[in-house]
């Protein structure tokens, strides 16, 4: 559908659906083949998401992760959990990537420090995921950690997260 509509005459009528009626599976599919289809209808696709987040965060959040990174998936996110709309568990969506590709290190970080406050309140979810990406990342990464030449930013954090976890003796288990 979003293949043949070049002028995006649907994109309006699908996300008041999906608002209406609290379900994006369509409107996702949609967005996902005018992504796929069509070049120049990505920024256009972002500002209609921008307009909805503040009434409709939720699917605006949904939405922006089917457009990838054709969109903003990432920054719409971020945005969205900095201004408490989305919770921690919602930006676990991100832990293989981010459309077809893995998190870049300084996205990883990104996620990691929104997510390190609640590992402190001992958020047992928070600190399932943040070990979860810890992990992907170090093993999209394990090239680099043969050589010891992680991003000392990422390094600080895992170390920080591994202290908060178990501050005793974590060091001297993963030295």
């Amino acid at each position: 559908m979003g293949k043949l509509d070049n002028k995006l005459n649907f994109l309006s009528l699908l996300i008041a659906a999906a608002i209406d009626f609290k379900e994006t599976s369509l409107t996702k599919g949609y967005v996902t083949s005018i992504i796929n289809f069509q070049e120049n209808n990505g920024e256009y696709i972002d500002e209609v998401f921008d307009k909805i987040q503040n009434d409709a965060p939720v699917i605006a959040h949904e939405l922006w992760l089917a457009g990838g990174d054709k969109t903003r998936a990432f920054q719409g996110s971020i945005l969205l959990f900095d201004q408490g709309k989305r919770l921690p568990i919602h930006l676990s969506a991100f832990i293989y990537g981010i459309g077809d590709r893995g998190l870049t290190s300084k996205e990883t970080i990104i996620i990691l420090d929104r997510l390190l406050p609640n590992v402190y309140k001992g958020d047992e979810l928070s600190t399932r995921f943040i070990f979860s990406l810890i992990f992907k990342s170090l093993w999209k990464n394990k090239k680099t950690l043969k050589k010891k030449e992680l991003n000392s930013e990422l390094e600080n954090l895992i170390w920080e997260v591994f202290d908060t976890v178990e501050p005793t003796n974590s060091h001297s288990v993963y030295d």
